[in-house]
């Protein structure tokens, strides 16, 4: 966002409309502090193409480097790898504490793959001890696929497709820190419905359900440009909404007592979405 009054024509900034190649054209996400020439590309796609920044698996006549050479190359892509992995998730792990933006993300689709398989993966682990594997991926699949169908939706509506890998990747991404605190507060949560959640393991959903809400309305925010009034009100919505899928599709098993407190409480499955 541009402060007040402006920056000065010499200044390069992160906006949504650094990158746009023409005034006519959809103004999109930059990469870090971004340039007049468009956002810096994916970092990760270097790495595929030669192995490591500046460096290459390959010898100048043809075919693949073998022996020292051939170890060496494989260890430098295998740092540089791991490096940039390391930085996009302190990014995801920013973004989670509402202190990150997904425009300060990479462009490119393998930072969003990144960001779903690591939403994916916690997702799966919080929810598998109590809803078992297969109602796990259900849920995985409901969420990330229906939350990524909207984003997309809404920013081609907007005319900003070109958002959707950052934002749905930063998101996911975040996402994940939330779900990965979850793991340990769903395993600790009874079994047995009839035995009632105590009071810390039902402040405990409370929390990361209020969590994973500012973070969905924290990339909402950025991504569209709107008040943070409006963005709450939009995450709190999408919540219910998915809710109501989730309860349409995999109905949850009747309660044989149900506790008024209880009763009051988001459901333990529930609270983990984005």
């Amino acid at each position: 966002m541009a402060n007040s009054g402006g920056p000065s024509p010499s200044t390069t900034v992160t906006s949504w409309t650094a990158n746009q190649p023409s005034p006519s054209a959809p103004a999109e996400f930059v990469y870090g502090t971004g340039s007049p020439s468009g956002p810096r590309p994916d970092p990760f796609a270097n790495i595929a193409a030669h192995g490591s920044p500046g460096a290459t698996c390959s010898r100048p006549g043809g075919g693949r480097r073998s022996g020292p050479d051939g170890v060496l190359a494989s260890n430098v892509l295998r740092r540089s790898v791991l490096k940039r992995v390391a930085e996009l998730l302190n990014q995801y792990f920013r973004i989670a504490l509402l202190a990150g933006r997904p425009q300060d993300l990479p462009g490119g689709a393998t930072q969003m793959k990144i960001g779903v398989a690591f939403a994916a993966t916690t997702y799966l682990l919080a929810l598998a001890s109590t809803n078992g594997i297969g109602n796990a991926i259900a849920h995985v699949v409901i969420d990330l696929g229906g939350t990524a169908l909207a984003l997309r939706i809404a920013l081609a509506m907007i005319g900003h497709p070109g958002r959707f890998e950052q934002a749905f990747g930063g998101l996911c991404g975040a996402s994940a820190f939330v779900n990965a605190v979850a793991i340990p507060v769903y395993m600790s949560a009874p079994q047995d419905a009839a035995a009632g959640m105590s009071a810390g393991g039902a402040l405990a959903g409370f929390a990361l359900l209020v969590w994973s809400l500012s973070v969905l309305a924290h990339v909402l925010r950025h991504t569209f440009e709107i008040g943070l009034g409006a963005s709450i009100g939009i995450a709190f919505v999408w919540f219910v909404v998915l809710v109501g899928v989730m309860d349409a599709v995999l109905p949850p098993e009747p309660a044989a007592v149900v506790d008024p407190y209880e009763a009051s409480v988001p459901e333990w499955r529930t609270v983990a979405m984005l």
